[in-house]
């Protein structure tokens, strides 16, 4: 049996401590792990939120063959101090739970800096075969909230194996024990059935994913539209708190004056849906702010890009320059509005089929050495 320990959710209406992003991961490497007959129990520590009293047992279900899911139990809260019982509860019931893990399954977890310290000191009294999938590392991504570099890594160097966000990872942490990378989901959508939603000769736009300031990315990809033509179309899909949102609209609101280029917002979209809007584009932008904390992550909206087939306009960052589809993207020098639009421009498009194979490819390459870490 392998043990799956992450923020999973199965509900797409529920997202209140849980990424939708990281949802879409674990349920890449579940299918991966599927489709090598392997059992996988997920032990979700999602806050759902979500109460008819103040007080959610949790449960247990099977999802389907081979997938069982877990979702522990948790206390409504309004205050720090109901947060922090909140959370008492979530490590009591996550300690008993992994105390009863067998020497001879295999536990991955999620690294997140809550998760992965309960782990640490539990290796300390059980004997557990560990693998850590690592998305990033928290004190260089948020340094104002996690500062703490040093207990980072240690509490990640008890792990027997790793499976990693991207190829730069391994030299960073200085890991000298089985590891492999994955960048996002490798599922092509070659042969998904949808009905395209645009019925024009305009090259559709996307941008896809998270909405913060401290990468920035959302807010350059609307600012470019100014730059385009009206031969393009741009749409924005995602999520964020609601002041950036804000002031996000107001932005799309005032590009759309004086654009050429039409600019969306669709809010945010999943499952069937969001599929069949990425199939229905052309090309996917990530203009992300560079900087080292990029060097231990890997954007996943670039692999949701390329799993749908699309073309893809990046800004130049390590982990992409470096990876194994790097000749499949344009990477732009700088960060900025009139550059991003300047490279959609002299994109040189690939096809479909060229893309779809290389996600394939590396759809296979993944589950042989996910295959080899756990057996290891």
């Amino acid at each position: 049996m392998v043990f799956y320990l992450g923020y999973y959710y199965t509900d797409t209406n529920v997202s209140k401590g849980a990424s939708w992003a990281q949802s879409k991961k674990m349920d890449y490497i579940i299918h991966s792990l599927n489709n090598e007959n392997l059992d996988v129990h997920v032990l979700s520590c999602a806050y759902y939120g979500t109460f008819k009293k103040y007080y959610n047992k949790g449960f247990t279900t099977v999802i389907r063959p081979h997938f069982i899911f877990t979702k522990f139990p948790e206390l409504e809260y309004k205050t720090i101090v109901g947060k922090m019982f909140c959370r008492l509860l979530l490590y009591v019931s996550l300690f008993f739970y992994l105390m009863r893990i067998k020497k001879e399954d295999t536990l991955i977890v999620y690294h997140s800096v809550f998760v992965t310290k309960l782990v640490y000191w539990i290796r300390h009294i059980k004997k557990l075969k560990i693998i850590t999938e690592v998305e990033e590392i928290y004190s260089l991504a948020f340094p104002d909230k996690y500062n703490n570099e040093y207990g980072e890594r240690k509490t990640l160097s008890i792990s027997d194996g790793y499976v990693f966000v991207n190829d730069l990872l391994q030299s960073y942490l200085g890991v000298d024990k089985p590891w492999t990378s994955v960048y996002g989901s490798y599922r092509s959508c070659r042969d998904m059935s949808y009905k395209r939603l645009f019925n024009d000769d305009k090259i559709h736009i996307v941008y896809a994913g998270s909405f913060c300031t401290h990468k920035g990315g959302v807010f350059t990809a609307v600012s470019s539209a100014a730059y385009l033509s009206d031969k393009y179309e741009m749409h924005i899909l995602g999520y964020g708190e609601e002041p950036i949102l804000t002031d996000l609209k107001v932005l799309i609101e005032k590009t759309n004056e004086t654009s050429h280029c039409a600019v969306h917002y669709h809010g945010m979209l999943s499952g069937a849906e969001y599929d069949n809007f990425l199939l229905s584009c052309d090309i996917g932008l990530n203009p992300q702010k560079p900087g080292k904390y990029m060097e231990t992550a890997f954007p996943s909206k670039v692999l949701s890009y390329l799993s749908h087939g699309l073309n893809v306009v990046t800004t130049d960052i390590k982990s992409i320059a470096v990876s194994k589809v790097s000749d499949l993207v344009a990477l732009t020098k700088e960060p900025t509005p009139k550059v991003i639009a300047e490279a959609v421009l002299n994109l040189e498009l690939k096809s479909k089929e060229t893309i779809y194979s290389r996600i394939e490819n590396l759809d296979l390459d993944f589950r042989k050495n996910l295959m080899r870490l756990v057996a290891h």
